[in-house]
């Protein structure tokens, strides 16, 4: 082979190389921010079940768990095209616990940054004691 038939094949192998980097990153960075949405619902439940257990009676427990949870998915600016907080407060009495289930389903397109289609679903529980010598009423 002579120079002039490999003329112009490093700049092929230069175009080929920064393509595949490029969507290395690009996947990298999606893992990333997949991840982050999990800690971000993770945190959301723990935030539901600590304002439910705060209140004196399960309609308040509810509603303050599910606005807790609704607030923390926002403030960290995740996108739940679904959103689901469930509060289950049968032991809410002093010395019992509340827990809190946080469902978002996530479109890939808004996570990864790469245009995927579909959605992914992240869940999580959390269960939060209630002191001991809480005094009712």
């Amino acid at each position: 082979m002579n120079a002039r038939t490999e003329r112009g094949s490093y700049s092929l192998e230069l175009a080929i190389c920064s393509v595949l980097a490029i969507m290395f990153v690009l996947l990298i960075v999606g893992l990333g921010r997949m991840s982050l949405a999990s800690q971000r619902v993770t945190a959301a439940a723990f935030e539901a079940a600590r304002s439910a257990s705060l209140e004196r009676d399960d309609a308040a427990a509810g509603e303050a768990g599910r606005t807790a949870a609704r607030k923390s998915i926002a403030d960290r600016g995740l996108s739940c095209a679904q959103l689901t907080v469930q509060i289950n407060t049968t032991n809410e009495r002093p010395g019992g616990a509340v827990r809190a289930r946080v469902t978002c389903v996530a479109r890939l397109s808004d996570l990864a940054l790469s245009g995927l289609p579909g959605s992914k679903t992240y869940v999580a529980d959390a269960t939060v004691p209630i002191e001991q010598y809480r005094a009712d009423g």
